[in-house]
Parts: structure tokens; sequence; C-alpha cells
């Protein structure tokens, strides 16, 4: 049994992790991530240290974490605990545990450069996460229940025994001769996990006549396979998002002939790029305002807009200064509002912006040399013939960009404006940048 694991452990670090960097092992102290410990201890040259976190809900528990400090010592490994206040703890008290050991990790990876932290999650808890999805009527993609690998709140996590029932690590601890603790939490139904556990697998099992849990396990592998695909198809059209420290943008216009399940897929990843959840609602919400070319529209999602123009997306980090008045434009730098400006002379060809460099916060255009000025941006300025708004309007500019950048003046009237990509100049001797 030892020798399997080990190979399937040496396996797993091969593929996926770094054995030059240390690695934190998160340790309750029960089968599975004692296990876990245990084994990567028989792996040379890994640098192992230990987290553990006491949630203080039984009165061992302060007990049992010194019996599994001495364990990690006598082994010459590095062991940290935290031990947690559950009266203190607001809402539902399985998610204040769990954000309260994942910050617990990120402190313990910041601090001491850990490449990740390795969870001794098996199939079983593959199972319980695949059925409960199935009944919160998640995603179809989601019900890959956990990952080999992820990355999420600035962790990456490693779960090399997913593959493997609990009944295999069951069977190590018992030929190592140590005493696993035994969580009596782990199936205390009152909360979700102890009821899935406890109750929900074992009577549907019972009903259907076999054990479920390897079936679910298989739905598992398959809807991994279903994210690796559409990873694989969709990906080139993820990449070519265009990403700014001001924002993230997709032109949807040329992907409107893909199916609307992969339609769907795209913007839940990009929501998820942008650290979004959003509910189907507003998925299905993006995915029609997308489909009919809609002008102009916005949703607030986790609070971030999200920008709908004709086809095209706009996720907004944060909301853009306005320009702040009148800014004379002589040779140098000058500021109008949060917009710092730059002047040169030239002489300089062709540069002029086009909408997509506000997410790089940065316009540029030349312009024949003279005496200019920046002031904001107002729809009834007359602008080569007609105005601004009507102008913009004409050449597709998103509404929510109009009062946003600048435009440059003359005693003439407007002279310049950068989002239409149709641009007055295109030579000059007078360079203007604007920077945010």
């Amino acid at each position: 049994m030892s020798d399997l694991l080990h190979k399937h452990l040496v396996s797993f670090i091969s593929t996926y992790m770094d054995k030059s960097r240390p690695i934190l092992v998160a340790v309750s102290g029960g089968p599975d991530s004692l296990a876990l410990f245990l084994l990567l201890t028989q792996i040379e040259s890994l640098q192992l240290s230990v987290a553990h976190v006491d949630h203080s809900w039984r009165e061992s528990s302060t007990r049992e974490a010194l019996e599994l400090e001495k364990i990690v010592l006598d082994r010459g490994c590095s062991f940290y605990v935290k031990k947690l206040d559950p009266t203190v703890m607001k809402g539902n008290l399985e998610n204040a545990a769990r954000e309260e050991r994942y910050g617990f990790f990120k402190e313990l990876i910041d601090r001491h450069g850990f490449q990740g932290v390795m969870l001794g999650h098996h199939a079983g808890d593959v199972a319980e996460t695949v059925l409960k999805r199935i009944f919160e009527g998640a995603d179809i993609t989601k019900f890959s229940g956990m990952d080999p690998v992820k990355k999420s709140g600035g962790i990456t996590l490693f779960r090399p025994f997913l593959s493997l029932p609990k009944s295999v690590l069951l069977a190590y601890i018992k030929e190592s001769g140590l005493q696993a603790v035994e969580d009596c939490t782990n199936g205390d139904t009152r909360f979700l996990r102890g009821k899935m556990r406890e109750m929900i697998i074992p009577e549907l099992s019972d009903l259907f006549g076999k054990n479920i849990s390897p079936a679910l396990c298989s739905i598992a592998s398959r809807a991994r396979e279903l994210n690796e695909y559409l990873n694989i198809k969709l990906g080139s059209y993820l990449d070519a998002a265009v990403e700014g420290k001001t924002g993230l943008f997709m032109d949807f216009n040329p992907l409107l002939h893909l199916h609307p399940f992969e339609l769907s897929y795209l913007i839940k990843k990009l929501l998820e790029r942008e650290g979004l959840t959003g509910s189907k609602m507003q998925r299905h919400i993006l995915y029609d305002l997308l489909l009919k070319k809609t002008a102009n529209k916005r949703i607030i999602v986790d609070n971030r807009n999200i920008e709908i123009d004709r086809g095209r997306l706009f996720f907004m980090r944060h909301e853009f200064p306005f320009c702040e008045g009148i800014c004379s434009l002589d040779e140098g730098n000058c500021m109008s509002g949060s917009w710092i400006v730059k002047t040169s002379l030239g002489p300089v060809r062709k540069i002029f912006s086009s909408p997509l460099d506000i997410l790089k916060g940065e316009f540029s255009v030349a312009l024949p040399k003279g005496m200019y000025f920046l002031e904001p941006a107002q729809k009834n300025l007359p602008y080569r013939n007609t105005t601004l708004d009507k102008w913009w309007s004409n050449n597709k500019v998103p509404a929510f960009l109009r009062q946003i950048v600048p435009v440059i003046s003359d005693e003439h009237g407007v002279k310049h404006e950068f989002l239409s990509g149709n641009p007055r100049f295109t030579e000059g001797e007078f360079v203007i940048r604007l920077f945010l």
C-alpha cells in the first residue's frame, strides 16, 4: 500500500510541483492529511512545513494540536498553528472557519515563500462537492468538483489524492501505527458537509442500490475534460481580450457565430478573470445584450461596473476621473484632474490614439504648432461640422467614455478628440500625451 501511494505522490509532485521550493502542508490531524504528511516525509529533498488550524470545536483540540506538533517536529519539519475562537465568528460557521484557514495559509505563504499548500482531499470529498453543486444548480463546468491544482485568493492549492478513496488512506495510517484524530465535527449533521457525508450520500446509495460516490467522481472527471476542451478551443479568444490598468475589454462581434454555450462560457471566464462571480441571471443578461448588440448599457456585478456597447464588453476597474476645468498646454507638464499632461516639440508623424487606449490610461496626438488647451468634453461642442456627441455617435464611441476623456481645443474650437479613432491630424510638431 505505502509503495503505491509513494509512487502516486512522486508522480504528482513531478508533474505539478517544484521540488526545489518549500511546501506547506495543511494537516488537521485526521487520516487524510496525516497520511499526506507522512508520505511526503519519505520523499527525499522536500522542504516541508505544516500548518494546523485548531478550530476549538472540541475540548480535546488543544491537546491534539500538541500531539500533532510533536509528530511534525520529530520528523524535522516546521510547525505553524492558529487557534480559532468560534464564539466570535459571524454568519455561517463553516464558511467563516474556511476563510480563517485560507487566510492563515496565505499569511504563511507570503511570509515564507511556500510554492503553495498541499491538501489531503480525496475521492469522497470530490463526490460530496459534485453532489452539492448538482443540488445547487451550478453550471455543468463546475461539476468537476475539486481540481488537482488550483489558484485561489493568491494561493496555489495542490490536491494529490483526489483519485483515491479514503479507505486507502485509512489503511496506510493503520500500517503506520499512528493514531489519527477522529474529528466528530466531520460527521456533525448540523453542518452541510457532515449531512452530505452521514445522511444524504448513504441514503441515496441505499435507495439506488449501489454506492453513488464513484459515479459522482466520474461526473467530475468528465466535467474536467469538458473544461480542458473549452479552454483549448476558446483560449485564443480569451487571449484576444485587451487588458490595461483601467480595465478589460473584449469585442464579441467576431464571436457571435459561436454556440450559445461557448459564448456563455467566455462571459463566465472573463468574470472569473476579473475576480467576479455574477449570478446566472446577470450572466444571461450580459449574453442577451451582447447578442442583440445593444448600445450603452451598464450592469453592476459585485459592485463593479460592466459596460455593454454594440457587442463589446468593458470591465471597468474603477471610476474614471473627469477633466477638471481648462488646462493651458504649454511645452512641459501639467495636471488636469487626475490626468497628467506632457507636451513636447516634434516634428512627429502619425501619432494618434484609439478608444481602447483608455484601458492603458494613455493617449497621444501630434498637432501643428499652436496654442492649445485641455477642456472637459461637452456633447454640444462643435466639431467637424457637427457636434461632439453626434460625431461620437456616428463613430460608435461608447457613451460611458464620452465624458471621461478631455478634448484639445484652441481659440477656434475643438481641434482633437481621442475616442473615435478617426483623427483630424496625423502628424505635427506639437506632441501631447495624457496619462492616468
